[in-house]
């Protein structure tokens, strides 16, 4: 068997592309869940500045415990 015949008839195979096929949803769940998860975690930040500048802490070190940049900052500061 020729090797591109072979790989057709792998590709083509109903097994091969149902493994593929959850392999690929397994996969696209977990980056959906990174995401989630990277999301959460900058939403988390902002409210922790909020609260920082609500008790006005310094934005740079607001900045350095948050890891949120100074121009953001001034402008959640700015927005209370």
């Amino acid at each position: 068997m020729v090797l591109n015949e072979y790989i057709d008839e792998f590709v083509n195979d109903l097994h091969t592309q149902e493994v593929f096929g959850k392999w690929a949803e397994e996969i696209a769940e977990e980056k959906g869940e990174e995401k989630g998860e990277e999301k959460g975690k900058k939403k988390k930040a902002t409210e922790i500045a909020q609260n920082l500048c609500k008790l006005n802490y310094p934005l740079e070190d607001i900045s350095k415990a948050t890891g949120i940049p100074l121009e953001k900052l001034k402008k959640i500061e700015s927005e209370q």
